[in-house]
């Protein structure tokens, strides 16, 4: 399979000479036998473009999950896009959903984090091919940066700078929706999609930032109130 083998050898794949992803179904289809070649799992992605559209959810590979002041390979990495967002960690195991007080249990069983996602695809025009073959492509995630813990509310704020450059300052909104509401949504399309969120992965919840892009050698920090500081570096050629 083509995204397949994007990952193993590095050539991308050309949508334009594939057969077409015509549903989630498919694009979760396709999403599960690229899990099954290159797994294994450390977490989940979810978002969605405006609150009336129904959530996405996407693997993110463990292999690509780094802690904080990591450094970003430069083999691989073609886009250099990033966002910051709200992640949570799972520390117990997750209440079902559909009972009483789902909210409460779930405060107790996962901790916010601070997050950078890094926004990489396998295919050759990965904004032009359209969403459902972004979604197959594991909604174009790159990997991850784990920054600091903490305790996130409803408003939030956050500052992001690359090099000296001040990206973003101030107060900050998630499309998606507010992130622990985002979170006990997704609860749900994890179930129903039978995903195995399980002690230990992370889930992260939509960009408080927009997507933007680096160049290589460049700096990242992040930093969200309640929750602290996410950082990393893209390496040189």
């Amino acid at each position: 399979m083509a995204l397949v083998r994007a990952r193993s050898n590095g050539i991308l794949a050309d949508t334009a000479a594939l057969p077409p992803v015509v549903s989630t179904t498919m694009a979760y289809d396709i999403q599960a036998r690229v899990v099954a070649a290159a797994g294994p799992i450390g977490g989940y992605k979810t978002g969605r473009a405006s609150p009336g559209e129904p959530l996405i959810a996407a693997p993110i590979f463990a292999k690509e999950i780094r802690d904080s002041d990591a450094i970003i390979p430069f083999e691989g990495s073609r886009l250099r896009g990033f966002e910051l967002e709200v992640g949570f960690r799972v520390d117990t195991p997750l209440p079902r959903t559909g009972g009483t007080d789902i909210a409460e249990k779930l405060a107790l069983t996962v901790t916010p984090v601070a997050v950078i996602e890094i926004v990489e695809s396998r295919l050759v025009d990965p904004l032009g091919c359209g969403a459902l073959w972004k979604l197959a492509d594991n909604q174009i995630n790159g990997g991850l940066v784990v920054g600091a813990s903490g305790k996130v509310g409803t408003e939030l704020w956050a500052d992001l700078r690359l090099d000296d450059a001040t990206l973003v300052s101030g107060g900050v909104t998630n499309p998606a929706g507010r992130p622990w509401e985002v979170l006990q949504e997704f609860l749900t399309l994890a179930e129903s999609l039978s995903l195995d969120l399980s002690v230990g992965q992370l889930v992260i919840t939509g960009s408080l930032t927009g997507l933007r892009y680096a160049e290589a050698g460049q700096k990242l920090v992040g930093e969200i109130a309640g929750l602290g500081r996410v950082c990393c570096h893209f390496e040189a050629e």
